[in-house]
C-alpha cells in the first residue's frame, strides 16, 4: 500500500496547507492487519512507513517538523489517518534520551524509517500541552521485555524520561498532569495489569484513560500508551 499511502498523505498535507493550517503537530494512523505481510512478503506497517516517509519528503517536511504520531492496529481493513494542525504556531518536537529517534532506525525495520517525533509540545499563552506519541517498550531501537509486566515497566520508565526532558525545556510542565491517555493492549488478559499500572504511575482519571484491545506496530510488543500532558 506504499503508493496509496503516499498519495493520500500528500493530499492530506496539501489540504491542510490550502486551508491555512500548515503546522501539523499530531497524527494518528490506524492500519488493518498491521503486523501481517503484504503480497510481497513485507509487513504492512513497514509498507505504510515507506509511503508516509516518501510523502513527507515529497512535501518538503523536514525531520525537525515530523509530528508526534501513533501507528496502531485496526480491527477492520484499510487505513485511517487523522491529524491536528495549527494555523500560526509550529510545535516543538522532543526526542527521548533512552530511545533512538524513529526516523534514524536502521534498515532492519524496513525500507524507510518510521516518520514521527516522540512528542510535540504546543506552547500557548495560558497553557503548554505535550502530545505524547504512541510509546512502547523500546530502548534504543530494540524492543525489550518478554512479559506484559516487563514491557509495562519499561514503557512507564520511557514516558518518565521524556517528561523529564520536556519539563527542563518547558518549566510550565513542572506542575503538569496527563489530561488524557489511551492504552492499547494486544491481549485481553493483559488489560487489568496495564490499566492498574498506568493509573498508579500517572494518576490519570479512569474515564480519561480508556483501554483498547489492538495490535501494536511491532508484533512482539504487548502494549502502547499515548497521552496529552498539560501544564
Amino acid at each position: 500500500m506504499c503508493e496509496a499511502v503516499q498519495s493520500s498523505y500528500e493530499r492530506l498535507i496539501g489540504l491542510a496547507r490550502e486551508k491555512g493550517f500548515g503546522h501539523i503537530y499530531r497524527m494518528w494512523n490506524y492500519l488493518g492487519a498491521i503486523n501481517q505481510d503484504n503480497i510481497r512478503g513485507e509487513e504492512r506497517y513497514r509498507d505504510f512507513c515507506s509511503g508516509r516517509s516518501q510523502a513527507f519528503e515529497a512535501m518538503n517536511v523536514g525531520l525537525d517538523e515530523l509530528p508526534a504520531a501513533t501507528g496502531i492496529g485496526l480491527s477492520s481493513g484499510g487505513v485511517a489517518v487523522f491529524l491536528i494542525a495549527h494555523r500560526h504556531e509550529r510545535g516543538v518536537n522532543l526526542e527521548n534520551p533512552c530511545q533512538l529517534p524513529a526516523y534514524y532506525y536502521p534498515p532492519r525495520y524496513g525500507r524507510r524509517s518510521p516518520s514521527f517525533a516522540r512528542a510535540t509540545v504546543m506552547e500557548g499563552t495560558e497553557r503548554t500541552v505535550l502530545y505524547l506519541s504512541g510509546t512502547a517498550s523500546i530502548r534504543g531501537h530494540e524492543s525489550v521485555g518478554q512479559t506484559v509486566e516487563e514491557q509495562l515497566s519499561i514503557t512507564i520508565e520511557t514516558i518518565g524520561s521524556l517528561l523529564d526532558v520536556a519539563r527542563r525545556r518547558f518549566p510550565r510542565l513542572e506542575k503538569g498532569r496527563f489530561e488524557s491517555m489511551k492504552l492499547y493492549v494486544r491481549h485481553p488478559e493483559d488489560a487489568a495489569v496495564v490499566r492498574e499500572g498506568i493509573a498508579r504511575a500517572f494518576q490519570c482519571l479512569p474515564d480519561q484513560s480508556p483501554l483498547f484491545i489492538a495490535d501494536i506496530c511491532r508484533a512482539e510488543l504487548l502494549l502502547e500508551v499515548k497521552g496529552v500532558f498539560v501544564g
